[in-house]
Order: C-alpha cells, then sequence, then structure tokens
C-alpha cells in the first residue's frame, strides 16, 4: 500500500509540473512573434543612404498582400525610464508609405533628426517593463505611426515596423 502511494504522489507532482511548465511558457514566449516581412529590395537614391525600400507590387501598402516602400531608421539606441542605466535598448524601424508618394522619402530625410529626437524622448519615458513587454508592441507602433505622421506634410506613415527590438 506504501508503494502504491509514494508511485501515485511522485506521478500527481510530475503532471502538476507540466502543467505548470506549459502555462509559464505559454506566457513566456506567447504565440511566437510576428511573422516577417518579405519581398522589399534595396533602391539606389541619391546616394545619401536614407534606407528607402520600395517593394514588389502595387497597391496601397499593406493591402491585399503588397507592400510599400519603406524609409528605415537605424539604431536608436535609449535608455528606458525606471532602468538606472542599467538597462539599454537598440531599436530600429522602418516606415512604410504608399510607394506612390515620391515625395515622402525626402520629407522623411529632412525630418529625421527630429523624428529620432522625437523617438528617443518618446521611447525614453516609456516604462522598462512596458517597453520590453512584446505584448505592448501592437499599440506602441500605432502610437508612434501617429506621432510620426505629425511631422509629415507631404502624406503620412502606413505602418511602423520593427526591425531590431534588442533590450541589453
Amino acid at each position: 500500500m506504501k508503494k502504491f502511494l509514494l508511485i501515485f504522489g511522485v506521478l500527481a507532482v510530475f503532471m502538476v509540473q507540466i502543467v505548470l511548465s506549459y502555462f509559464i511558457m505559454n506566457a513566456l514566449f506567447g504565440s511566437g512573434p510576428d511573422p516577417a516581412i518579405d519581398g522589399t529590395e534595396q533602391v539606389d537614391g541619391d546616394g545619401a543612404g536614407q534606407g528607402e525600400e520600395k517593394s514588389k507590387g502595387s497597391g496601397k501598402a499593406g493591402e491585399g498582400g503588397t507592400f510599400g516602400a519603406t524609409y528605415t531608421m537605424q539604431d536608436l539606441i535609449l535608455n528606458p525610464r525606471g532602468a538606472s542605466g542599467r538597462r539599454i535598448f537598440k531599436i530600429s524601424l522602418a516606415l512604410e508609405y504608399d510607394a506612390a508618394n515620391e515625395k515622402l522619402p525626402e520629407e522623411l530625410g529632412s525630418r529625421e533628426p527630429f523624428i529620432r529626437d522625437f523617438l528617443l524622448e518618446y521611447l525614453g519615458n516609456v516604462p522598462e517593463d512596458t517597453l520590453g513587454d512584446i505584448r505592448y508592441r501592437a499599440s506602441l507602433r500605432d502610437s508612434l505611426q501617429l506621432h510620426i505622421n505629425s511631422f509629415l506634410a507631404e502624406g503620412s506613415v502606413d505602418r511602423v515596423l520593427f526591425l531590431d527590438f534588442i533590450r541589453q
């Protein structure tokens, strides 16, 4: 009888560990990362290195499986609020816009210092835990899109994409 209780107890503990492991892994890693966006090729511009890319296909950005042109903003390095200098984030963005708007890349290039300054200030004021939480990324993208569009007169950004989002 004692042998039966011992085996039953060990199996019960083992089952509880499996169930807890499942929930912990699901909470930590969720359903996985967003799918990568393919279909862009580098476009030679005026040689200014502004990181413009144009997609294959046509149509409004993000509709019907087509992609718009993108403007890349590399290596935003910031200390988030509450990190006390112990943590830094390295973030690179791609700003997707309608490829038919030929004036927008030039405007983004001329306003990039102001947009970068805003991004560093805005993202630096987000608490470290919130900035590092993947569940916050969708609302962060929407908020950044809204604020970046406030800098633009010649068009608008249709979508903000995170190319790098490194927490160290």
